[in-house]
């Protein structure tokens, strides 16, 4: 009579029993249930080009714990660049360099929603922005 692992109850023979090929089955079917759920997407990455507008929403693929976010902003004789760091809490970290400004202060997480505030630093048109989301 066989014994079972303590956290999935997977099959553990002894060397004289007997064993069908359901146990093995049942076996991994329980394995592949437990490895499917560690599956799940943790990492997603995007970008989208400005379009100009103040109110903008990217949506994410799942509800992260965090954004990271960098692009070019502003216009002018200034090669102008930010890097925001977005929160589920709402906490928001942000470099730039050259104009300042508003910058990261103006995206917001909601759920699997970057919403994007201000067309001068976040969504300024024709310029790329890069994100990335972790769960």
């Amino acid at each position: 009579m066989a014994n079972y692992t303590e956290h999935y109850q997977l099959h553990q023979w002894e060397g004289s029993d007997p064993f069908l090929r359901t146990d093995f089955n049942e076996d991994f079917q329980k394995i592949d249930e437990a490895l499917g759920g560690l599956a799940v997407e943790r990492i997603a990455q995007g970008s989208y080009v400005g379009d100009g507008t103040n109110d903008r929403t990217i949506q994410l693929p799942f509800s992260p714990k965090f954004v990271i976010v960098f692009g070019h902003y502003c216009s002018g004789p200034y090669d102008n660049y930010m890097l925001s760091i977005i929160t589920e809490e709402d906490n928001r970290y942000v470099a730039s360099g050259g104009c300042g400004g508003g910058l990261g202060y103006n995206l917001l997480l909601k759920d699997d929603t970057l919403e994007v505030k201000n067309a001068s630093y976040n969504n300024t048109t024709g310029k790329i922005v890069r994100y990335t989301a972790i769960r």
